[in-house]
């Protein structure tokens, strides 16, 4: 799996390493003929620590296969959203491959919920023929998709409903008390303050389960008056967070122009996009062929690119752009440091 190799705090590099089982249970990747622990992240680690030569790890169990998944399509690619251990991202993975699915990578999702799934992380596979087939494949090697989220107009009520009763509950227990209190004072002819306390809070009471029936009412009239969500299906956050990354690129950076699936990217593989804002305004504010502190990729002409883009993890982000001088916009790909070969490939062919 790819895992990336610290010593200490500094990244050395991100690589494909074998995966192995410690001693003590741990599971651990092969660098440089040594087995070191994976951190807690679960796809890193670090040589400066604790290290175990080949002959004391074996071959990690066989997992089950997680049963949670979401999917991000996009143009050209498709992200398929797992949750669980890093093994089970890459136990996905090795399974598309062995099905004829080029998986371009696979890593930590850092985007919102899909549909109330809670992803940790992502498999890339590249889709030129479309979505289909992967949709079919996931489908069998998953099962279905986990329950949408309880439409919000039905969990509202469930709230209301529960706080009725536990507003009735507790008028009856007050009744109740009140009930002794006003034997004990047949009996003494005392404890008065103590009854008015009753009576406020049974008119507090009252009030309250008053204003909990009458929300109720309003929200049963709500959902009366509601097509069925089935006919009119609400956008996932991950397609809300699409539609926020368009607007920005509208309305702030008009001359960005993003190639590939650079919008489903930034959905799923940044968690913090204030770098990659930034990096994009030099180009919307640069009219040469390329802003300050940009190189050129070499061997391709015309294309610039700027390294270690922080993504809210790491700094591993890639972007590479182009000035078309016809409308002085800029063609845009925004990608990772693991997937440069075929980035530099796929920019040579444009």
């Amino acid at each position: 799996m790819m895992i990336q190799i610290y010593d200490g705090a500094q990244l050395l590099e991100a690589r494909d390493c074998r995966i192995l089982s410690l001693p003590d249970g741990r599971t651990g990747a092969v660098w440089r003929g040594l087995t070191y622990p994976l951190l807690a992240s679960g796809a890193e680690i670090d040589v400066a620590g604790e290290a175990h030569p080949p002959g004391q790890a074996a071959a990690p169990p066989p997992r089950p296969a997680p049963t949670g998944h979401a999917l991000v399509a996009g143009t050209d690619s498709a992200y398929l959203l797992v949750a669980g251990a890093a093994l089970d991202a890459e136990r996905a993975a090795a399974d598309l491959r062995q099905a004829g699915f080029e998986v371009a990578r696979t890593g930590r999702y850092l985007g919102e919920p899909v549909d109330g799934f809670v992803a940790d992380w992502f498999v890339r596979v590249l889709t030129p023929g479309g979505t289909g087939a992967l949709r079919e494949h996931v489908a069998v090697l998953f099962g279905s998709p986990p329950a949408a989220p309880e439409a919000a107009p039905d969990l509202r009520l469930r709230l209301l409903t529960a706080e009725l009763a536990a507003a009735h509950e507790r008028a009856l227990r007050a009744e109740a008390e009140a009930d002794r209190l006003r034997l004990a004072l047949a009996e003494r002819g005392t404890a008065e303050a103590d009854l008015a306390t009753l009576r406020a809070r049974l008119d507090g009471e009252q009030v309250r389960r008053m204003a909990a029936e009458e929300e109720t009412r309003t929200v049963l009239a709500r959902i009366a008056d509601t097509p069925d969500p089935a006919q009119r299906p609400l956008p996932s956050p991950s397609r809300r967070l699409q539609g926020e990354v368009e607007a920005v690129l509208a309305a702030l950076l008009p001359r960005i122009r993003l190639l590939r699936d650079g919008i489903a990217t930034l959905a799923v593989e940044f968690a913090d996009r204030r770098t990659l804002y930034r990096v994009l305004a030099e180009l919307e504010g640069c009219e040469t062929a390329a802003p300050l502190r940009w190189k050129t990729v070499q061997g391709i002409t015309g294309w610039i690119e700027k390294s270690r883009v922080a993504n809210g993890q790491d700094d591993q982000g890639r972007v590479y752009a182009r000035l078309d001088r016809s409308d002085r916009t800029w063609a845009v790909l925004v990608s990772h440091k693991s997937e440069q070969d075929r980035d530099i490939a796929w920019l040579g062919r444009q």
